[in-house]
């Protein structure tokens, strides 16, 4: 009676194990690639429908971290701490302004791979050229959210401070900034953007874990009728 009994505990035990192996792999490949949450995110790239004002004030000044009064470590400083204490000397270096009678248009930051992220840091300008209003929107072209940023205030001379922009934790491998108004000038810009990492999203099964599972049901199924007809 009992080796009966085990082989079809251990049949059972392969079939659950089979169902799980999917989500199982999909959550370590998470741990594994994401930054640990609270962390902050740099963006690997960064590109423009806004063209430059000049080649000393391309977009890619925005993710260098050219005149912040200090760096980070992308995936290893803590964000809140950075973007409450780092500020930006506002010295003309480490800055981005659009091509004249270009106020409006997109940035777009790449990070190279998929990241969970729920903050948006945003060390502004503090002239007639600062971004106003903005949205941000996923890879998957949804949108993020929209806000409102203020012109920059500094601690002292010439020390500007980030703003900070929550939203909720979205996967994404690049995110769209749509800039949609200034202060009434004809360009834009902004010194240094950064992102914070936030807690993995629950995996979603791809349609053959699904195939996997139907299987894998099914074979418990032909088991139950088997026992019922013996």
């Amino acid at each position: 009676m009992n080796a009966p009994f085990h082989a079809k505990t251990l049949t059972r035990l392969c079939v659950v194990a089979a169902l799980a192996m999917p989500f199982f792999n999909t959550a370590q490949a998470q741990v594994q690639t994401q930054p640990p949450a609270g962390t902050i995110i740099g963006a690997t790239s960064a590109t423009t429908t806004m063209g430059a004002y000049l080649p000393a004030f391309a977009i890619g000044e925005v993710i260098s971290q050219n005149g912040l009064s200090t760096g980070y470590q992308s995936g290893i400083t803590d964000y809140s701490s950075f973007t409450s204490s780092a500020t930006h000397t506002g010295t003309g270096i480490g800055v981005f302004f659009s091509a004249n009678n270009s106020p409006t248009g997109s940035v777009t930051f790449g990070f190279g791979r998929s990241v969970v992220i729920d903050s948006f840091a945003l060390w502004n300008l503090d002239s007639a050229s600062s971004v106003k209003n903005f949205s941000l929107y996923d890879g998957s072209d949804q949108l993020i959210g929209s806000f409102s940023a203020n012109r920059a205030t500094s601690v002292s001379a010439a020390n500007f401070q980030a703003q900070v922009f929550n939203f909720a934790a979205v996967e994404t491998n690049f995110v769209r900034m749509d800039i949609e108004k200034n202060y009434e000038r004809s360009i834009t810009g902004f010194y240094e953007a950064a992102f914070r990492a936030g807690a993995p999203v629950a995996a979603v099964p791809e349609p053959g874990t699904y195939a996997l599972m139907a299987g894998g049901l099914g074979v418990v199924g032909f088991m139950a009728r088997r026992r019922r007809s013996a």
